[in-house]
């Protein structure tokens, strides 16, 4: 079994919970394909857009994604099937520069278009699309907002950008065509951590 799973964030969170779950990885910093302490599971380290494809196209039997661009990309509309997961939580937030000009036309950047024009439809706003480096816009002078995740917020406080309100929780999400992969992930890892907790008992 193959787990496509985008580099950066996702992996980092998905790599905690393989560990909690007893599971070691056998990799380096340069590793793209990486076997487990479970022979049946490996991954694949993807970018973010190709987790999608490489399960559309049979070249994983899962994949995860946030569902921040699970959304942003109306996969929940490509007759794939998912479930959402809790390894960990993030939230998408409306942030905007400390010092606003009145103006009666806004401007919003974002990599998250078409959330950002679902939830600012009523709104004078025009959002452009820029898939990275939002933080420049206080610079610049691209726009007046920002749509995006915050971790800790201090690549916010040293470009002059403050959080405004929450829009919406991220959340992992696992996917796939066939149920029968999940379950067999599922049963794996609960396999393991038997093993690993018989092993443990013996010990004493």
């Amino acid at each position: 079994m193959i787990i496509s799973v985008p580099k950066g964030r996702i992996f980092k969170y998905f790599k905690k919970f393989l560990y909690k779950n007893n599971v070691k990885l056998y990799y380096n910093n340069r590793s793209f394909f990486i076997k487990t302490s479970i022979k049946s599971i490996n991954i694949a380290l993807v970018k973010s857009y190709d987790s999608f494809n490489f399960v559309k196209k049979n070249f994983s039997e899962l994949g995860i994604l946030g569902s921040d661009l699970f959304e942003e990309n109306s996969f929940y509309n490509k007759n794939i099937n998912f479930v959402f997961m809790n390894f960990f939580k993030c939230k998408l937030y409306l942030i905007r520069k400390k010092k606003l000009k009145k103006t009666n036309f806004l401007k919003l950047s974002t990599k998250y278009k078409n959330i950002s024009k679902k939830i600012f439809k009523k709104n004078n706003i025009k959002v452009i699309k820029i898939m990275g480096s939002n933080e420049i816009v206080n610079n610049i002078d691209i726009s007046d907002y920002i749509v995006d995740i915050v971790d800790t917020g201090s690549t916010l406080h040293n470009n002059n950008l403050k959080r405004i309100y929450s829009i919406k929780t991220i959340k992992p999400v696992i996917f796939f065509k066939k149920k029968k992969y999940l379950k067999e992930f599922i049963k794996n890892i609960n396999e393991n951590n038997k093993k690993i907790r018989i092993s443990k008992e013996k010990k004493y």
